[in-house]
């Protein structure tokens, strides 16, 4: 039995989803059309924290640990926009190659197969995860089951669409995003 030790710190700036929250007022406050221009957060932000979290992700599951439970909730926020993955309490072990039948995690964030309850790759179900925090970071909204994604620019589209893929055989991995 191996223990995996999770090295933890205080953030105190709160979650992505509360300043998204914050963002969002401060729009509403400079708009009256209530039409956001896209992206709906500041580009440079979301490209930072596309790198940081995808860079994260690939650490893990080179080590063989799948989150299981990314959504903007568990990205918490450190001093000058520092992203953090948190919230472990649903994170596995697992094995390149093999499928498992993990169910936990968040509904609206979770992949087409984990919520049909189908066998799943853990890894493609993270990304498409980590796919739907940058849609919503990008569009302002979560995406549907069967995402459309909207009008981008070809540096958003080719990052947000290859993780969105509702086939899973055809979704990307984190390597190949950080790549």
């Amino acid at each position: 039995v191996h223990t995996v030790y999770v090295r933890t710190r205080m953030c105190e700036d709160g979650s992505l989803l509360e300043r998204m929250r914050e963002h969002d007022e401060v729009l509403r406050a400079n708009r009256e059309s209530g039409e956001y221009p896209l992206p709906y957060y500041p580009f440079r932000l979301i490209a930072l924290y596309t790198y940081e979290l995808a860079t994260a992700l690939v650490v893990l599951h080179a080590l063989g640990i799948a989150h299981n439970d990314i959504k903007l909730d568990n990205i918490f926020m450190e001093h000058r926009h520092v992203v953090r993955l948190g919230d472990f309490g649903l994170a596995c072990r697992y094995a390149r190659g093999n499928v498992y039948m993990h169910t936990g995690g968040t509904r609206s964030y979770a992949a087409p197969e984990k919520r049909f309850r189908a066998p799943h790759d853990l890894e493609k179900s993270d990304v498409w995860s980590l796919g739907c925090c940058l849609y919503a970071m990008y569009v302002g909204d979560l995406p549907d089951p069967d995402p459309v994604v909207p009008d981008l620019d070809d540096g958003a589209r080719a990052t947000i669409e290859p993780m969105l893929r509702v086939s899973a055989d055809k979704r990307a991995r984190f390597a190949d995003l950080v790549g």
